[in-house]
């Protein structure tokens, strides 16, 4: 049963009351946390179909890992606008880069088997293409860097190509050669010195282990991971086979604008190319949730620790992994982005918990933290929902005063409570903290006084302003 509630900044919200013995299930459909409000004793709630019907989200798939074992699978709203398609728990979507996690558990594989060396130059082992110098320097590049993001490579990402364009091969990808839509993969920083996200460098992965097989890179992967993992809807293929196209979601712009042809294909496969189920997802990071505790045939325990462990240079990112927390709270996973389809996928080292979700439009991508939010208050994941920022520190009136920064001017304004006023925004409340800082009520970030400076830190940086006036 919901109420309305109160206009949060995205519109009507609605207040779940959860009767006594419902499921898991329905406390997360009835009940997704949005980021916006997390930081109230009792955050407020909205229902999984209203939320997306606010958004203009097309469609999205979840399942959820409990007790090592799959809890459910669910598909809401549209597979395909145009169609009116519904999502079912059947339904595959684009995973974006989370392909990076599955390729790397195939590398594993193969390290384990001794066909592969993490540690040695990658150039040993390419034979169609190799690492090119650079002014003359040649790079000793390794598997371990590239699947960590160590390597120094450039590229980011990869936009795809719409349906019916002429694709490259990899070895186009990777020189930037026509029809290549993206520049030449190059090492212009130092190996093994400090994180960088690279598709380009995952691309370079996807040609070697074509070199060493000899087999088509989505005949690999199937193999090695997905038929090992039972992940029997899912394919690595551009475009997808008859068998499974039929079950394809459309992507969707932000306007619910299907994308034309429905949507693009990637042969930078390891980096963005895998379609998926949400519990197929799921099953993967089961099986390396399993292998872990020595109970899966994908990895050993020790090659499941080493893909969870953070090389050199690297930053809270192992082999093909990004990670998160420590102790009980430890997890595993990724994000995926591609044209119209986003995607997120988290399990826990010590804990058979996880969940995977999958959406296929652009204003989808705000699920994914909300539902994730609603799982983990549902089913009690340790370190995820962030403690709401205490206000029980002491006020100092001398805080009061008009600050300046490069181009914008900072208010502190001190009554019964503290107010953060910045130019041509209305006033934020500052909620004192213990060791003499604020936090920012409702929003992300933190502010300290020193003297005349003030430094308001927000994801991404931090900006300086120093007291004009009092």
């Amino acid at each position: 049963m919901r109420e309305p509630g109160e206009k949060g900044q995205f519109g009507l919200c609605y207040t779940v009351r959860v009767k006594s013995g419902v499921t898991a299930r329905q406390r997360v459909e009835l009940g997704l946390i949005p980021a916006w409000s997390s930081e109230s004793e009792a955050p407020e709630t909205v229902a999984v179909q209203e939320r997306m019907e606010w958004l203009g989200a097309a469609g999205m798939s979840v399942a959820v890992i409990d007790g090592y074992d799959i809890a459910w699978e669910a598909g809401y709203g549209l597979a395909d606008a145009v169609e009116r398609t519904p999502v079912r728990s059947g339904t595959l979507f684009l995973a974006g880069s989370i392909s990076k996690s599955v390729n790397a558990a195939g590398v594993m594989r193969l390290v384990e088997r001794g066909e592969l060396d993490l540690d040695r130059d990658v150039n040993e082992f390419l034979r169609s293409w190799k690492v090119p110098a650079q002014a003359g320097w040649q790079a000793i590049v390794t598997l371990r860097q590239l699947l960590s993001h160590t390597a120094g490579t450039t590229v980011h990402g990869f936009p795809g190509y719409g349906r019916g364009t002429a694709l490259p091969t990899t070895a186009d990808i990777l020189d930037g050669r026509r029809p290549a839509n993206t520049p030449p993969v190059r090492v212009n920083q130092l190996p093994g010195v400090s994180f960088r996200y690279s598709g380009g460098g995952t691309t370079i992965v996807q040609q070697l282990l074509v070199d060493v097989c000899g087999l088509s890179y989505p005949d690999l992967m199937r193999a090695l991971v997905l038929e090992p993992a039972g992940m029997t809807s899912s394919t690595f293929e551009q475009p997808p086979p008859p068998p499974l196209v039929e079950r394809c979601a459309s992507g969707h712009g932000w306007y619910g604008n299907r994308i034309e042809g429905r949507w693009h294909l990637y042969p930078e496969m390891a980096a963005a190319g895998l379609w998926t189920t949400a519990g197929d997802l799921a099953r993967f990071a089961l099986e390396i949730q399993r292998s872990l505790r020595g109970e899966s045939d994908l990895l050993t325990p020790d090659g499941a620790r080493e893909m969870l462990t953070e090389p050199a240079g690297s930053s809270s990112y192992g082999l093909g992994f990004m990670l998160q927390g420590d102790g009980g709270s430890a997890r595993f996973g990724h994000g995926g982005a591609d044209e119209g389809f986003f995607a997120g996928l988290w399990a826990y080292r010590q804990r058979g918990q996880g969940a995977a979700v999958m959406t296929n439009s652009n204003p989808g991508t705000q699920m994914i933290s909300e539902v994730l939010n609603g799982i983990a208050r549902a089913y009690d994941w340790p370190g995820w929902l962030r403690e709401a920022p205490a206000g029980d520190g002491e006020i100092d009136p001398g805080h009061a005063g008009t600050y300046q920064a490069d181009r914008v001017r900072i208010g502190v304004r001190v009554d019964d409570t503290v107010w953060l006023e910045v130019e041509n925004q209305p006033p934020v409340r500052l909620l004192p903290q213990p060791d003499g800082g604020y936090r920012l009520h409702g929003l992300e970030g933190s502010v300290r006084i020193d003297g005349h400076l003030l430094v308001l830190k927000q994801e991404g940086g931090q900006l300086e302003a120093r007291r004009v006036a009092e």
